[in-house]
């Protein structure tokens, strides 16, 4: 965590920071309470979603959608307020027209934002610790179907859909989901089946940004006895930053 030289804990002042999209996505409360609970070192910070008062904070937070207050509200930026873009998702489905006059900070998965925050990154528990003991699994074992693909957003821009049924020409690729015109396995138990019976697991992103990894390859593919198989992030590097 980034703390300015010289802050003085107990009289900085207090900075609001207004979540402009609501506080429904983030999990946590209005106040300060948020810094306190969590031995946040900079504590000095009042979270609030009162769009009325945005004459008056310090800094504007963005969650995936942008509505800019310029135009909505003839509101005239304040040059001592800090406003921040937040979004996981790819860029490609964020639909933001910002510019570079209004955002002063990023907070995305790319790893040039000013706050890289991927879905997941590969880190020791220890920095002390460079090699552990590699176990010797076989993650295969007993497995008897090769290739699992799940769907949910089926207009995507990068084909992989048709890249599935491509691949399915070579190797047996079982894809779970909805999507019109395509014969899919329904998704129920979709987790522990994918855990029991399968080898790979394509872990596509729904399109191929710059550093963008899906969160299926770490929240689905690395808790899992299966191996991921990402798509679009451009190199490896992009899960080890």
């Amino acid at each position: 965590m980034f703390i300015p030289p010289n802050y003085q804990y107990e009289n900085a002042p207090m900075k609001t920071i207004l979540l402009y999209n609501g506080i429904s996505n983030w999990m946590v409360d209005e106040g300060q309470s948020e810094f306190l609970s969590n031995d946040c070192p900079v504590n000095r910070c009042i979270i609030s979603t009162k769009t009325k008062l945005i004459y008056s904070m310090d800094a504007i937070l963005f969650r995936e959608e942008f509505y800019d207050p310029l135009s909505e509200t003839g509101f005239k930026k304040n040059s001592k307020q800090i406003w921040i873009l937040f979004f996981l998702q790819s860029a490609y489905y964020s639909g933001f027209d910002v510019g570079n006059d209004m955002i002063n900070w990023t907070a995305t998965y790319r790893h040039d934002s000013d706050i890289v925050i991927p879905y997941g990154r590969w880190a020791y528990f220890d920095p002390s610790v460079t090699r552990v003991e590699q176990l010797n699994i076989n993650y295969s074992l007993n497995k008897t179907k090769q290739v699992a693909m799940i769907i949910t957003n089926c207009d995507t821009d990068n084909q992989r859909l048709l890249y599935a049924k491509e691949l399915g020409k070579y190797i047996s690729v079982d894809v779970y989901g909805q999507c019109k015109g395509y014969k899919m396995n329904k998704f129920d138990n979709f987790l522990q089946i994918l855990d029991q019976d399968y080898k790979f697991y394509l872990a596509f992103e729904s399109s191929n940004c710059i550093d963008y990894v899906t969160e299926k390859f770490f929240i689905d593919g690395l808790q899992y006895n299966v191996l991921p198989v990402a798509f679009g992030s451009g190199s490896s590097s992009s899960v080890q930053k």
